[in-house]
């Protein structure tokens, strides 16, 4: 999970920095554009999440816990694919 980690944080850094940079600005802030922005990062985050749920609902869901290095493997996948690295699936 640690390679999918920063991938999914920087969207929610990303509505943060935007929003408090607009916060600052007050009303001379393009609120329309904030808003945008914002829910195009959130837009990243839903995707980036529905991928990670695709990965892990099959895993979730199996009993043996010997699929521990399976685990690990689709994390790395999610990870790599996150980047742009690979394609998230095997």
């Amino acid at each position: 999970m640690s390679d999918a980690s920063p991938e999914l944080r920087s969207p929610v850094a990303a509505i943060r920095t935007e929003l408090e940079v607009a916060l600052v600005e007050g009303e001379a802030a393009d609120w329309p554009v904030v808003a945008r922005t914002a829910l195009g990062e959130e837009a990243r985050l839903e995707r980036l999440i529905d991928e990670v749920e695709a990965i892990w609902a099959p895993i979730a869901e199996a009993d043996d816990w010997s699929l521990f290095d399976a685990k690990i493997k689709a994390i790395r996948r999610v990870g790599a694919a996150m980047r742009g690295e690979a394609s998230i699936t095997p």
